[in-house]
């Protein structure tokens, strides 16, 4: 199942980074049996026997948990570096044609151009005072 893959590879890492010796021979023996398993599938109950086992070896847990974490961050990059991939074979914009053009701009009158802060209005022309004297 796709959800589970993250903690199957989290846990098989973990498995290659921790020293197995240090654990006894019955732990070690579920440890490989499960590992040979997840390499053919996932399922529900291996998830359950990995978290059983990782209950069983803090050590063993503590390596699983920071290799999750950093496929987590993995996974999350990867998702958000997801989109259109740039190419060579864009068209160049003369390649395109007349029609792909931007309309053209209206002018704007130099008469607002030079005094934008000054409101036009019958009494108030730019450059003559309101004030009265």
């Amino acid at each position: 199942m796709e959800k589970y893959i993250i903690r199957r590879d989290a846990f098989i890492n973990a498995i290659v980074k921790f020293d197995l010796s240090t654990l006894s021979a019955e732990l070690q023996a579920e440890i490989t049996k499960l590992r040979q398993t997840l390499q053919d599938e996932v399922t529900e109950d291996n998830i359950n026997q990995i978290n059983n086992l990782l209950e069983q070896c803090p050590r063993l847990k503590k390596i699983y948990d920071a290799e999750r974490l950093a496929l987590k961050d993995v996974r999350h990059e990867q998702e958000r570096n997801k989109g259109f991939p740039v190419t060579e074979d864009n068209p160049e914009p003369d390649d395109l044609g007349l029609g792909n053009v931007n309309p053209p701009t209206t002018p704007i009158p130099e008469e607002e151009t030079q005094n934008p802060q000054t409101p036009k209005t019958e009494n108030n022309t730019p450059g003559k005072s309101t004030q009265p004297k």
